[in-house]
C-alpha cells in the first residue's frame, strides 16, 4: 500500500496505484459496447414509437372519412397546373416554368421537346431571348393527350 514518510515537519503519504484501479482494455470495451448497445435500443425503441404513432394518425384520417380533393381523385388524365414564375423577364434572364399533371404516362414541353417525368408539381429552369409560348402535352396508357400552354414574356 501506501508509506509514511516524515521530512522535516510535514509528513507525506506515498500512495501507490493498486492494480484494482489500473487501466483495463477489457472494461473499457465493454463500457463502450454497453453504451452503443443502451443507444442503437434508444433508436430501435423511438422509431417503433415513431411509426405507431403514424399508423395511428393514418387509421383516424381513414375513420374520419377524409379523402383526396376531387382534382386528385379522378382515373383519367389532368393537367393540374402549368405555369412560368415571374412572367416577364429581361432578355436572357431566367424564370421558372412549373407543371402538373395527373396519370400522365409521359409529359413534354416544347420548344424543346424534352422528355420529362410526370409529377403532381415539378418546376425547370428556362431562359429565352425573346417572348415565347411554351406547351405542356400529357398522355396517359391509352394514348390520349391533354395540352396546355404559357406565355413567357421577355421586355
Amino acid at each position: 500500500m501506501g508509506r509514511l514518510h516524515l521530512h522535516g515537519t510535514l509528513l507525506f503519504y506515498n500512495i501507490r496505484v493498486a492494480s484494482r484501479f489500473a487501466y483495463s482494455p477489457w472494461k473499457t470495451t465493454l463500457a463502450v459496447a454497453a453504451a452503443v448497445l443502451l443507444y442503437l435500443g434508444w433508436v430501435v425503441l423511438n422509431r417503433h414509437w415513431d411509426s405507431q404513432g403514424l399508423e395511428d394518425r393514418a387509421r383516424r384520417e381513414r375513420e374520419s372519412g377524409r379523402r383526396l380533393p376531387d382534382d386528385l381523385n379522378t382515373d383519367r388524365l389532368k393537367i393540374l397546373q402549368f405555369y412560368v414564375a415571374p412572367p416577364e423577364i429581361e432578355k436572357g434572364g431566367r424564370a421558372l416554368l412549373c407543371y402538373g399533371a395527373i396519370n400522365a404516362q409521359t409529359v413534354s414541353i416544347e420548344p424543346g421537346g424534352h422528355k420529362l417525368t410526370a409529377s403532381l408539381s415539378r418546376c425547370l429552369e428556362v431562359s429565352a431571348e425573346k417572348t415565347t409560348v411554351f406547351t405542356l402535352t400529357a398522355e396517359d396508357q391509352a394514348r390520349k393527350r391533354e395540352t396546355a400552354t404559357v406565355q413567357l414574356r421577355v421586355k
